[in-house]
């Protein structure tokens, strides 16, 4: 079995590589996976969060109420933790975008981002 899944689980190193065993595979038995498209919103202000987002490709951003993004989550981020366990609703926007979108922004703020995590 650890032959089958080993490339699937070596992609959980990034966020569990020093746990146990058991708890690994007891997460990742727990995961669905979701795609989204770029501008893709995923969720609003005031939504309840029902689980912790692992990002395995691409990127999210966290919006303003504009639109713009000022904070940008990359491959081997995760978000929704705190929420899930304050049990508190989303805050900002927060969308798929493609990894340009975000340079583009860049240059159009002459590089004032406020916070950028990838």
């Amino acid at each position: 079995m650890i032959e089958l899944f080993g490339p699937f689980e070596k992609k959980f190193d990034l966020f569990f590589g020093q746990l146990e065993r058991l708890f690994i595979n007891e997460v990742i038995i727990n995961l669905f996976a979701r795609t989204y498209l770029p501008n893709e919103e995923i969720l609003q202000p005031g939504d309840p969060v029902d689980g912790i987002m692992f990002i395995m490709e691409g990127h999210l951003a966290v919006c303003e109420p504009s639109g713009d993004p000022f904070c940008i989550f990359g491959e081997g981020s995760f978000l929704g933790d705190f929420q899930v366990v304050k049990n508190i609703p989303w805050f900002f926007l927060l969308k798929a975008i493609h990894h340009n979108q975000f340079e583009t922004q860049m240059e159009r703020d002459e590089g004032d981002i406020k916070l950028v995590a990838t």
